[in-house]
This record gives structure tokens, sequence and C-alpha cells, in this order.
């Protein structure tokens, strides 16, 4: 008939930028935290060590006696002490470092440019005092303190398999 038919389709492009960055914060985020997953985390330090340039410390944390918060507290209480637990760290870390939760009661950080074993010392100073949680009980009472492995990515070749592996023996040392 020489009739022009046009059919116009819109949508809000901000719904799906809003629901893309949703989806890719909760793939990289440690829900109950706030800090970077493991997975996530991984894949950052890999990157800052694939440049041999960026060497850096690597702390593993794990919370000492957090299996008695939820025993005896209640898991609310123990998932209080991890997002407390993430918070200091992320308030005695820089903003640029790699801060994640492993799972369970375990955190790492990964701290670019960190070299010199007292400006790790600096760091692990407060770290452990802040992060010293006492529970009174019934009949007696307990803490929850902090255990810490560092290891430098120059003695680990910049390989994360091999600087985990060395972080995780200071931990154990720990």
């Amino acid at each position: 008939t020489g009739d022009l038919i046009v059919y116009v389709d819109l949508f809000n492009v901000e719904d799906v930028v809003q629901e893309k960055t949703q989806l890719v914060v909760a793939a990289t985020t440690d829900m109950l935290t706030g800090v970077s997953n493991r997975a996530s985390a991984e894949t950052r330090i890999r990157e800052f060590l694939s440049s041999k340039s960026h060497d850096g410390a690597f702390f593993i944390v794990d919370l000492d006696n957090f299996k008695l918060v939820n025993d005896r507290m209640g898991h609310p209480e123990g998932d209080k002490v991890l997002c407390d637990v993430a918070q200091i760290i992320k308030s005695i870390f820089r903003d640029d470092d790699v801060v994640a939760r492993l799972g369970g009661d375990e955190f790492c950080i990964y701290a670019p440019g960190m070299t010199s074993l007292d400006v790790v010392n600096r760091c692990i100073e407060p770290l452990l005092s802040r992060c010293h949680f006492e529970y009174p009980c019934k009949d007696d009472s307990f803490v929850v303190t902090l255990s810490i492995g560092v290891a430098f990515a120059s003695q680990a070749n910049h390989d994360y398999a091999i600087l985990y592996q060395c972080a995780d023996q200071a931990l154990y040392n720990a």
C-alpha cells in the first residue's frame, strides 16, 4: 500500500547496567563481610604477580578459637565477628590492597609494594591488638585472637601457588 510502518521498542538501559553491576558484585564479593571473595582475590593477586615489578606482601589471617563463638554464642555473633574483622583489616590496609575472605574464618591480604618487614609489622601490630575479642561465659570465658602468616612475592618468585604455600606455612608456624 506504500504506507511506512515503523516498530519501536524502548527500554531503559540504566536498568540493564544496574543489573549487570549487581551480578558482578555478587560474583566477586563475599556477601557476609563485603570484602572480595577467594576467586576474585586470586585473580587480582595473580594480575599483580604477573608484573614482576609489583613485589608485595601476602598475608593469611586465621581467627583462633572462632568455633567457640559459633558454638557458645551462636552464628549471628560469629557473623558479627567476621564482619568486624573484615572492617578492621580494611581500616588498617590501603584501599588498593586486596582484602578477601578465603572462607570460614580465614582472610587474606595482598599489599603490592609492601616489601619491608618493618612496614609489615606496622600493619600486623594494630591488627593483632584490635582483633582481640573476649567472651565471658557462665563458668569460664574465652578469647578470639588472630594468627597471621606472611610471605613476600619476591621470595615465591612471583608465583601465586608458591606464595600461598609460603604464607600458609608461616601461618601454621604462628
